[in-house]
């Protein structure tokens, strides 16, 4: 529970996604300054939450008081089979982070080429990444010169559940695929992996279903 984790299978096991991760950081956030505008930087997940049907996991939140600059430390734990406590995630806060919003003229770009994504998440579960409808969220991709372009989408029985998330966990997993998929453009290899990290991201009021993605650079390394 909620029973969409259930659609996120790595190498046959259950995982809790990452961007779970960044929305429980980003809801302990809001809940100790409501209303702000929040960021999130410096993010790291060291170890996985794997989830069985057996038992429930229990998890906790801790941010630490604002630093000078006026970030907390957000850190995931949750408890062990010896009733220890081991983190699995840490990131930043930062209270007031606003947005700064990018306009385009046309989605995608008029100029950009429609790419085959017919057979993403087939080739995705072939490399271990076995995503159930909820986490099937790149809809339609472009690519023009060196960029890729995306569109990510819920499916219909998650759009009414947008409202209860910053980003709903599945609709930011779904954006970490798409970066994913424009990987193969830069690499003669096919590549199927999972996000450990995140640099910055200012976190919208919620709601959202669906995003456009502009992939400008893929590091391989």
């Amino acid at each position: 529970s909620p029973a969409w984790v259930r659609d996120h299978v790595v190498l046959g096991q259950v995982l809790l996604p990452g961007s779970a991760f960044m929305e429980m950081m980003r809801a302990a956030g809001e809940a100790g300054a409501p209303g702000e505008a929040l960021g999130l930087t410096d993010v790291t997940i060291s170890k996985p939450l794997v989830l069985t049907e057996k038992s429930e996991s229990q998890v906790q939140v801790i941010l630490d008081p604002p630093d000078v600059n006026g970030g907390r430390s957000a850190r995931v734990f949750s408890m062990d089979e010896d009733d220890e406590w081991q983190m699995h995630a840490e990131g930043t806060l930062l209270v007031g982070d606003e947005e700064t919003v990018e306009t385009v003229q046309s989605l995608p770009p008029s100029d950009a080429q429609s790419v085959d994504v017919s057979g993403m998440y087939e080739l995705l579960a072939e490399n271990g990444l076995d995503y159930g409808p909820m986490f099937q969220g790149v809809s339609r991709v472009w690519r023009r010169a060196d960029s890729v372009w995306a569109h990510v989408t819920l499916p219909e029985n998650g759009v009414a559940q947008s409202s209860l998330y910053g980003v709903h966990p599945a609709l930011l997993d779904a954006c970490f695929h798409a970066i994913a998929f424009a990987s193969q453009f830069d690499d003669e290899q096919e590549n199927a992996f999972l996000p450990f990290g995140l640099e910055r991201m200012t976190l919208p009021t919620g709601g959202q279903s669906s995003v456009w993605l502009e992939i400008s650079e893929v590091d391989l390394n």
